[in-house]
């Protein structure tokens, strides 16, 4: 392994991985204006993480060795943000995009210093796969922590002492899974142990940020690889205390990691934050028995009843928004209709303004339970003869 501080540069300038048409022109151009003023300035993080894996990057980040100040007088378009690590953000009112621009992290026992080196910043974060430079002017990859060879060896390996960087941040933990579900990653064996060794300590984490974390998961490929990660460390039922019964009864396991999986046929950008986390609840359903024979009023009782004591604490445990809540109730109950199919009463269903989320939401429901895909067809097709 290439240890920690050791300067490794990678020519990747004959790479069709790395070429300039590869790389976001408005994100290009701030990287370019900054080295312009005389300064340093690198793609960091996941953006050269992804190019260097032939992904596309959701996001570029950008670090210098200018200051915040010296950077917000090069950008009209931008403003610095945020209290205890402050950044600037550089807007792109065509595209309504962001760069995020940073300047070079200092080590954690000199914080007076505004401004770090290339080996404060790249030590201070979380992971050797995210702590990558590149500089497009030389066409250069900039490793000094052993991040290049992670990639070549597909591992998520922390940044110095693990136990320290999570004692430091627990969230990070939680990244550090996320990151292997995507990636198909595998955890260095240090890496590892600590997580093991301190997975409670992701319960005392802000919940703020605990949601954006949850809403994360939820949005990227591979959920169902996460959550049976989450819930191998133990860490599902700190979190989700209230619905940790999908993963720990054999009777919902199987449907709720069936059901997450298929969040990755989606596109996932166009999905509201009420759907996705209709999907996460969708098996609660299962608790219904019978479900779609019996009473309508009776089963809705039922839901009502269930949703209180699962989804209800978990949203008020994650600040989630009225809207969202509103939608999740809303999509599963619709689910009840569904399974009845278009006749009589049923089709006050095809005059929601949800209709589309709640079909989409059961033709998973349908594929999971091996129902095929006749009756979401036939709710379809009403659908689009009620548009005219």
């Amino acid at each position: 392994m290439n240890e920690t501080g050791v300067l490794r540069t990678v020519d990747v300038s004959s790479s069709d991985k790395f070429q300039a048409d590869c790389f976001d022109s408005d994100s290009l151009g701030v990287v370019e204006r900054i080295q312009d003023h005389g300064f340093s300035a690198y793609f960091v993080g996941g953006c050269v993480r992804d190019h260097y894996l032939g992904k596309s990057p959701n996001d570029y980040d950008v670090v210098s060795n200018a200051t915040l100040r010296q950077i917000r007088r090069m950008f009209r378009n931008s403003r610095i943000i945020g209290r205890r690590h402050r950044l600037i953000h550089v807007y792109f009112g065509h595209s309504k995009k962001v760069v995020e621009v940073s300047s070079f992290l200092s080590p954690p026992e000199d914080e007076t210093e505004s401004v770090g080196t290339e080996e404060s910043d790249a030590c201070r974060r979380d992971f050797s796969i995210n702590g990558l430079f590149y500089d497009p002017s030389s066409q250069r990859v900039i490793d000094r922590v052993g991040g290049v060879e992670d990639l070549d060896s597909r591992l998520i390996r922390s940044i110095g002492d693990p136990w320290d960087k999570f004692e430091e941040d627990p969230v990070r933990i939680i990244r550090g899974i996320r990151y292997a579900s995507i990636l198909g990653f595998d955890f260095e064996e240090n890496t590892w142990d600590a997580m093991e060794g301190m997975w409670e300590s992701v319960g005392l984490a802000n919940k703020r940020r605990m949601q954006e974390e949850l809403f994360k998961f939820l949005y990227a490929p591979r959920t169902d690889v996460s959550f049976e990660t989450l819930d191998e460390l133990g860490i599902f039922e700190l979190l989700f205390p209230q619905v940790s019964f999908l993963l720990s009864d054999p009777r919902f396991r199987a449907i709720t990691l069936r059901t997450l999986s298929l969040m990755d046929k989606l596109s996932v950008e166009e999905l509201s934050q009420g759907f996705v986390l209709a999907v996460f609840m969708l098996p609660l359903l299962e608790s219904i028995e019978d479900i779609g024979e019996g009473s309508l009023a009776s089963e809705r009782n039922h839901l009502r009843d269930i949703l209180y004591d699962t989804f209800a604490p978990l949203s008020r445990t994650y600040s989630l928004s009225r809207k969202s809540r509103f939608k999740v109730r809303l999509l599963l109950d619709m689910q009840l209709g569904f399974l009845r199919g278009p006749d009589g009463k049923q089709k006050r269903i095809l005059r929601i303004d949800e209709f589309a989320e709640g079909l989409q939401l059961f033709s998973m429901y349908c594929q999971v339970h091996g129902l095929g895909s006749e009756m979401p067809k036939r709710w379809a097709d009403l659908y689009r003869e009620s548009c005219f």
